[in-house]
């Protein structure tokens, strides 16, 4: 799916945000100065395909792509940086670590 919403939790209402580059499902997630990256999933695969949007203006872009392709991965924010671990499959992907600087891409 390529679908994005966001639920204001005040007002409790969804909103369709714009769609995502390219489609996927399992993959993961991480907010940071304001804006949302999408890292990995799978579609017909794993992917390493990495894509932002801007929660501000709208605008989504796609950013440098992981070294390793992974589905059901985790993200975390530390220090500035997006972290992803784990996934699958499990011999490329699943106990590899990557950081994404997202100030330079």
């Amino acid at each position: 799916m390529n679908t994005v919403v966001r639920l204001d939790l005040v007002m409790k209402r969804y909103t369709t945000l714009a769609p995502m580059i390219t489609a996927r499902s399992g993959h993961a997630t991480a907010v940071l100065d304001g804006k949302l990256f999408v890292m990995g999933g799978y579609n017909n695969g794993s992917l390493s395909s990495v894509e932002c949007l801007d929660l501000e203006t709208g605008q989504r872009s796609a950013m440098a792509p992981m070294i390793t392709a992974r589905s059901h991965d985790g993200a975390a924010v530390l220090g500035g940086n997006i972290y992803v671990a784990g996934g699958f499959p499990l011999d490329t992907a699943g106990y590899l670590v990557e950081s994404f600087d997202a100030a330079t891409n």
